[in-house]
């Protein structure tokens, strides 16, 4: 019995479906950054805590404001930043595969004035995780 064009086939087919690309497989993550964006319905933020989870987070880098983060666990991250905050990144999160990027969500818990120092309700803000 022959067997060499059924297996050439087989390892043809393997090699072939074996994904390339940067958008990583279970047995194939692709390392990268995430950004954490903030959407603001005022102009004189100062200070942002959110909280960032959902999957493992290798470390926080900081965008152009300054920035204090803290791991709660292996999948949570807590961060303030500060600084004269403007819609768009505040920060970017190095994670071990940014395929699985759906699975990160951010939580507002305070925003505080840059001239007052009084906390802003976060009702209006919104924070989100992108590619």
């Amino acid at each position: 019995m022959n067997l060499r064009g059924p297996l050439l086939s087989w390892a043809l087919l393997a090699a072939t479906s074996c994904g390339g690309g940067d958008g990583g497989t279970a047995s194939n993550p692709v390392p990268g950054t995430l950004n954490i964006n903030l959407n603001s319905p005022n102009s004189d933020d100062g200070a942002v805590l959110f909280t960032v989870s959902g999957g493992p987070i290798d470390s926080v880098i900081p965008e152009s404001y300054t920035t204090f983060s803290t791991r709660v666990d292996a999948n949570t991250r807590r961060v303030v930043v500060a600084g004269d905050i403007v819609d768009g990144i505040l920060v970017r999160i190095h994670v071990p595969d940014v395929s699985r990027a759906k699975d990160y969500s951010a939580t507002l818990g305070q925003v505080a004035s840059r001239t007052s120092h009084a906390l802003h309700s976060v009702g209006p803000y919104s924070i989100t995780v992108s590619r």
